[in-house]
């Protein structure tokens, strides 16, 4: 159905290319675990499982402590259709710590038009901003309406990510 498509995109976008190879690891240990005289793969199955549970903890404490950060987007005024056209983002971080690693995601109303998802070179320090340069493509004639934005930020061990809603000033 629909609703387990979106879930299922929603927990992959969750995982860094890293925590990817991990969960297959992961999977792939799963058969062997029964027998336990396996010792190895019993080990690398209690690693892979400590390591993707201390990730999860992680991104749902970072989730809950709230936002603290602002996007204000500079868009151009027209776009043609078919073209590539680009926007400057600035994402601000109000949060008091360094905050490396950050992914800005927007989101707009029409499923074809294509985004680019930038990746902050250098960690935003408290109280300053980075300028991200968006570039997408509108396949078609019609108003581009954005439905929000979300940062991913990624846990300590760089295999899960957790997500934040912002609030954009266009």
């Amino acid at each position: 159905s629909k609703r387990f498509i979106l879930v299922w995109r929603g927990a992959i976008q969750r995982f860094t290319p890293q925590g990817k190879l991990l969960a297959v690891f992961y999977m792939a240990t799963l058969p062997f675990v029964i027998d336990i005289r396996l010792s190895l793969v019993y080990q690398f199955f209690g690693l892979s499982l400590a390591l993707l549970g201390f990730s999860l903890i992680w991104v749902f404490a970072v989730r809950i402590r709230g936002q603290g950060f602002s996007l204000h987007r500079s868009l151009p005024a027209f776009v043609t259709a078919g073209e590539p056209f680009s926007y400057e983002c600035r994402l601000a971080n109000h949060t008091g710590k360094n905050q490396e690693n950050v992914h800005l995601m927007e989101r707009v109303d029409d499923i074809k038009t294509h985004l680019s998802h930038p990746e902050t070179a250098a960690p935003i320090l408290p109280e300053q901003e980075a300028r991200l340069r968006i570039q997408g493509i509108a396949p078609e004639r019609g108003v581009l309406r954005f439905t929000g934005a979300s940062i991913a930020i990624p846990d300590p061990l760089g295999l899960f990510r957790s997500f934040h809603r912002l609030a954009a000033k266009d």
